[in-house]
């Protein structure tokens, strides 16, 4: 424990708070590094020791050798209050990125909780449940890795065993059992992150009131879930199910979070969402291509360059405009040119170009090579057969 938080360190702009602490930026007096430091009140009426050094003991736990939670460096305590340094994480939180962006596309979705439920699954590897999982305690570090934070309201729990028990989290994303004081297990967790994962795509949230009174009745009434058109207009099933099973009411029948890693949704949002990445290579690449035999070509109208270039514009307007790209498309896209790049060098060879255009075109050619190695091999690094 260090000896006095005001000589470490130089206290910043507030970044936030909640029910238990206020979060800060902070900068460290010897290295000059940020960081963050939530200062627990001790003169608050919600201040308790006992709950204090249990959230320092479970943070510890949880982030000990693991990188999907949120770190805490030192702890400081005097007669006013207990100072928590943490990773500071300067991007937005999941809950202002779902407020700016909308909407998530199921593959985007995916990528966001996959990693959310990697993090809970490790934590239920420690024995720890959360029980505060929401879009506002997700934040992502300096290198866009999603983390975990705020273990204010977590607990350890005996695997196997309803062992725990209070009324805690939020509302909105609380299990029934959780909101109806009964014991449970860390399977709350996985609940909460199904509300998560509803609101990604739906922009929504499955149970809402206007009133904290009024959504804890809507989560304990226990109509089926529901997925409307105007917020899911082209849900998958296998993404309902999975959102169904994430949501099932009963402990029992919900999904742990290992079985949510292995659910085919995520499994298969996953090789998408790499289609997806690959895609947006191709757009750029092409784009570049483009540029280039635009700008030194000027090629005549029906010249193998000039269809060459066409080829390209049209390849990038229409992956653009694509959600993903299918492994299929790509592949095709890939022989054509292969032909049109035959008939490409043929080109070359057959007129006369000054040096620096012959050199920009050649560049031209050696990227439509790289690309076609580069698909090669990362179909070969995957072992798919595409």
């Amino acid at each position: 424990m260090g000896e006095s938080f005001d000589l470490d360190y130089r206290l910043g702009e507030r970044l936030g708070s909640g029910q238990f602490g206020t979060v800060y930026k902070c900068v460290s007096v010897s290295t000059s590094e940020n960081f963050a430091v939530k200062i627990i009140d001790k003169f608050s009426g919600c201040f308790d020791r006992r709950f204090v050094y249990s959230e320092i003991k479970i943070t510890l736990l949880a982030a000990s050798k693991n990188q999907r939670s949120v770190q805490i460096h030192q702890v400081y305590e005097d007669i006013t209050a207990v100072y928590l340094i943490l990773d500071l994480c300067p991007g937005p939180d999941l809950f202002d990125r779902i407020a700016s962006h909308g909407s998530f596309y199921e593959n985007e979705a995916a990528v966001i909780i996959t990693e959310l439920v990697e993090a809970i699954a490790e934590c239920h590897r420690r024995g720890i449940a959360h029980r505060d999982i929401k879009p506002e305690n997700i934040l992502f570090g300096s290198n866009g890795r999603l983390l975990l934070a705020d273990f204010g309201c977590a607990a350890l729990f005996e695997k196997g065993e309803r062992s725990l028990k209070g009324k805690v989290g939020t509302a909105a994303y609380a299990a029934p059992e959780v909101l109806a004081d009964q014991n449970y297990d860390e399977k709350v967790d996985v609940w909460s992150a199904g509300v998560v994962l509803y609101l990604l795509l739906g922009w929504t949230l499955p149970f809402n009131g206007e009133t904290v009174v009024e959504i804890e009745a809507a989560v304990k009434k226990g109509d089926p879930i529901c997925f409307p058109k105007e917020f899911f207009p082209d849900l998958s099933r296998e993404a309902e199910d999975l959102i169904e099973q994430m949501l099932a009411r009963d402990p029992a029948k919900r999904l742990s979070a290992e079985q949510v890693l292995r659910h085919p949704w995520i499994t298969e949002m996953s090789k998408t969402w790499e289609l997806f990445e690959f895609k947006n290579y191709w757009v750029n690449m092409a784009g570049f291509w483009e540029a280039i035999i635009s700008a030194f070509a000027r090629p005549a109208a029906g010249s193998p360059i000039s269809a060459f270039y066409l080829s390209l514009k049209i390849l990038k307007r229409s992956l653009k405009g694509m959600k993903c790209a299918s492994s299929n498309y790509i592949a095709k896209s890939i022989l054509d040119l292969k032909d049109l790049q035959s008939k490409f060098l043929l080109e070359l060879q057959s007129q006369p170009l000054d040096r620096e255009l012959n050199v920009n075109l050649k560049v031209v050619n050696d990227n439509l090579a790289t690309l076609q190695h580069g698909w090669s091999s990362w179909i070969s690094q995957r072992g798919k057969a595409y």
